[in-house]
């Protein structure tokens, strides 16, 4: 697992790629646009709750497998930013 602060965001693709390139890795952000840059999992805030969406492409692309109860409780997002 790797957690990619919002320190980071310049480089996120360029770090997503490299986590990309070696065995499965499960990458967490906490900034807009995360998953959308093809994170596996986006933390936000919604009012005073914390929430998360889950890309299904970088889950697929990472070999990762996501239980469908938690599923269940993400917003649903793919590469390029297309909620489901």
């Amino acid at each position: 697992m790797a957690f990619l602060s919002s320190s980071e965001k310049k480089r996120f693709r360029g770090l997503l790629e490299n986590l990309a390139a070696g065995p499965a890795v499960l990458t967490v952000g906490d900034t807009s646009g995360f998953a959308q840059a093809g994170g596996v999992i986006d933390l936000y805030l919604e009012g005073e709750n914390v929430r998360f969406e889950v890309n299904l492409d970088a889950t697929d692309h990472s070999h990762l497998k996501i239980s469908s109860a938690l599923l269940g409780l993400a917003r649903i997002v793919h590469d390029g930013g297309n909620p489901k």
